[in-house]
């Protein structure tokens, strides 16, 4: 079986990939990586704090590599770094980089192409998928997730503390 690693933002979206993936056994997760931004010490996009980021890679038994950006870091130093970690992924037998993602194309073009330069086959076992189908998937596998954020221009802000369960839908 490959070995993969997972590209944890801590989200519903990697929690569902995730666990889709372990559910298939089609390759064993063995990673976690997450990249987070040293300014706020949460997760890039999804503002997710590091704790709670440690917390869930705990849980689910699977260990956690971070690569920080820092603000006046350049990038060439963030790729130095993150190649670094993922020529250690390759000693270590790893092959396969998995993705959250559903929708841009032109993001999952680019996470591939990168991917393929560095010598990893990525995969994404959520793409294209209709949202309201895997909104109900998430739920119904019992995973959980409380809301943390929301466009008040879409949702008031009593939503704030909410589960994401079927009645939040």
């Amino acid at each position: 079986m490959k070995k993969a690693y997972m590209n944890w933002s801590g989200g519903k979206d990697s929690a569902l990939t995730l666990h889709r993936v372990l559910q298939a056994k089609t390759c064993e997760v063995v990673k976690l990586l997450t990249i987070t931004d040293a300014s706020t010490g949460c997760a890039c996009h999804h503002n997710i704090p590091l704790a709670l980021l440690k917390a869930q890679a705990n849980a689910i038994g699977i260990d956690l590599d971070i690569v920080e950006i820092k603000a006046d870091q350049s990038e060439a130093v963030y790729q130095q770094r993150l190649t670094r970690l993922l020529k250690d992924y390759q000693q270590q037998g790893i092959e396969l980089s998995i993705f959250g993602d559903i929708f841009l194309e032109d993001l999952k073009n680019y996470r591939a192409q990168k991917c393929a330069q560095a010598g990893f086959t990525a995969i994404f076992p959520l793409w294209k998928n209709d949202t309201a189908d895997l909104a109900r998937e998430f739920i119904d596998t019992g995973l959980k997730a409380v809301i943390t954020s929301v466009d008040t221009q879409k949702l008031s802000p009593e939503f704030l503390g909410r589960y994401y369960d079927a009645q939040f839908l």
